[in-house]
């Protein structure tokens, strides 16, 4: 029978707390036989340390056993979230500049000697299009901090893959 590692790690609990049938309970040994992060994770959950400390670290490793990508020291992530910060505010300057820009393109006008042409006169089409433009951007800045977190997101996955 193929058990996936996440099932051996939710049995766990039970399995220091010897709440599982001796069929799961063989089954949980003899993947902590092949695993040795298993059995450190396990073991530290058998020693009767407090709860609290117990789950910290659990949670710590299950980060490592699972690779997740947040780190669990408090200045890597304050540095993080810094930098989504710092891209968010980028990204929001550079969206709300393009968003005043098609906006303000649409109601462009200028002098012709003695009467004022607008951009909507001399190219309707130009204008058809800003409009979706501008639309869209604005859009955008609303969303903008949902944008970051996902591209920071696919950043951060694509460079750890690397």
């Amino acid at each position: 029978m193929n058990v996936e590692r996440e099932v051996i790690l939710d049995l766990l609990p039970l399995y220091a707390a010897g709440e599982l049938s001796p069929q799961s309970r063989q089954l949980v040994e003899d993947h902590l036989a092949k695993d040795a992060s298993l059995r450190r994770l396990a073991a530290s959950l058998t020693k009767g340390e407090t709860v609290d400390l117990g789950l910290q670290q659990l949670d710590r490793e299950l980060d490592n056993l699972l690779e997740l990508n947040s780190p669990s020291d408090p200045q890597q992530l304050e540095k993080r979230s810094f930098s989504r910060a710092r891209l968010l505010s980028s990204v929001r300057s550079a969206l709300i500049g393009g968003a005043i820009f098609a906006t303000l393109a649409i109601f462009l006008f200028w002098f012709d000697g003695n009467s004022v042409t607008f951009l909507a006169q001399g190219f309707p089409q130009l204008v058809r299009s800003l409009m979706p433009v501008a639309v869209v951007l604005w859009v955008s800045v609303l969303f903008s901090e949902l944008i970051v977190n996902i591209v920071a997101d696919l950043l951060s996955g694509s460079s750890k893959n690397k």
